[in-house]
């Protein structure tokens, strides 16, 4: 997504924006069934995706959402370098509470 996309309302990216030179991934879902955490499955599914990011020059960070009362997926990002930019009220439509908080993980 272009660089900022994540705090900018859907209803004003369209189609005919011009193509930005700086982008962002967005990560809509890292999830590990409880059986199988502490594993290190999630740490390698991340370190994945940082990867592939930090291979294309133009992909300048990474953000995502986290629910505010996610203790343990705050904990996890916060180790892995990522940052909490901000809280998104009313973000989550049918999960309570409906908060989050955005994170950043910057590339260059």
């Amino acid at each position: 997504q272009p660089l900022g996309f994540a705090d900018t309302p859907a209803a004003f990216v369209g189609h005919g924006d011009p193509p930005a030179a700086d982008y962002e991934l967005y990560m809509m879902t890292l999830g590990v069934l409880a059986p199988y955490r502490r594993l290190g499955i999630a740490q390698a599914l991340l370190a994945s995706a940082v990867e592939a990011a930090a291979a294309d020059p133009t992909v300048r960070r990474i953000v995502l959402h986290v629910q505010i009362d996610n203790d343990d997926a705050l904990r996890f990002y916060h180790r892995r370098g990522f940052i909490t930019v901000r809280m998104v009220e009313r973000y989550y439509k049918v999960l309570d509470p409906p908060h989050a908080y955005l994170l950043h993980y910057r590339l260059r």
